[in-house]
């Protein structure tokens, strides 16, 4: 066991609310004695969703806000935060507040692929945070996870499978892993609670529910639906690069780029830690 028994999640965004409810659940199972949830705006329905399944959710004015977050903050054993986008620049601000507030582990907003060695873009966020978690002694754990397999399939990310048209990078072989979101919840609350504090602090877990290249996934999707036809579209790695040479924080390309570079292919090393985690496969989400 952790002994870590006090959680604060930062977000309840795409991942965060999935974790959230597991936190709740090994709070009802008696794992977890508090869970906080902190976030800008306590009046959505998300966040009044959670406070009666037993959260004591906790409006901030902003995650840079150092000395109201680490209030917000008093108490917790572990700091997970799921923050995105632009947000992610305010991670070091919250890794502060909670160590300020007496946090033992602090969790990365990571949950996607192999984060390690970058350092500019869209990932130089992450790796300012892992450098500040180092300068002030606060003990973290990363998860890599792959794609959410039950969200990413939208036309935002060229990946509409249902559209039938879908935008690959290079020649779309490349493998990557996938993990539905609440896969990911349930594996996370266990390791952060079932395994000692010393097999956390200073790991990488990776995990993942399946993997394929994205052109295994276009036969598996018109397998499981018979008679669909989806349009395949390539786009080559110079083309994606230029893109994001000229605009670094271009989150698609980068993202496209990265897949085809096999770099969202994270592997399954820690998937027998918990010999019980069943995770669902991609296709259960088509």
């Amino acid at each position: 066991m952790s002994g870590l028994k006090n959680f604060a999640l930062a977000g309840v965004g795409r991942i965060g609310t999935f974790i959230a409810d597991e936190l709740l659940n090994a709070k009802v199972a008696g794992t977890v004695d508090s869970v906080v949830v902190l976030t800008r705006d306590s009046t959505t329905d998300e966040a009044k969703r959670l406070s009666a399944r037993g959260a004591d959710v906790k409006a901030v004015p902003a995650y840079d806000d150092v000395a109201a977050v680490t209030a917000a903050l008093k108490g917790a054993d572990c700091v997970i935060s799921t923050i995105s986008g632009a947000a992610t620049m305010l991670q070091p601000a919250l890794a502060t507040a909670a160590k300020e507030a007496g946090a033992r582990l602090f969790v990365p907003s990571e949950w996607a692929g192999v984060s390690a060695g970058k350092t500019s873009g869209i990932h130089a966020p992450k790796a300012a945070l892992l450098g500040h978690l180092d300068k002030i002694g606060l003990p973290y754990t990363l998860f890599w996870t792959g794609l959410a397999a039950d969200f990413v399939w939208i036309p935002l990310l060229d990946l509409g499978l249902s559209t039938g048209k879908v935008i690959f990078g290079d020649d779309g072989n490349a493998p990557v892993s996938f993990t539905s979101r609440t896969d990911i919840g349930r594996y996370v609350v266990h390791a952060l609670t079932a395994f000692p504090l010393e097999e956390l602090a200073g790991k990488t877990f990776r995990i993942e529910g399946s993997r394929h290249s994205f052109n295994e996934i276009v036969r598996l999707y018109e397998a499981k639906h018979p008679g669909t036809k989806v349009e395949v579209q390539y786009t080559p790695l110079s083309e994606l690069k230029s893109r994001i040479e000229a605009n670094p924080y271009d989150v698609k390309s980068t993202l496209q780029h990265d897949w085809a570079l096999g770099e969202w292919a994270v592997g399954n090393d820690d998937n027998g830690k918990w010999p019980e985690w069943k995770p669902a496969p991609v296709t259960d989400f088509f």
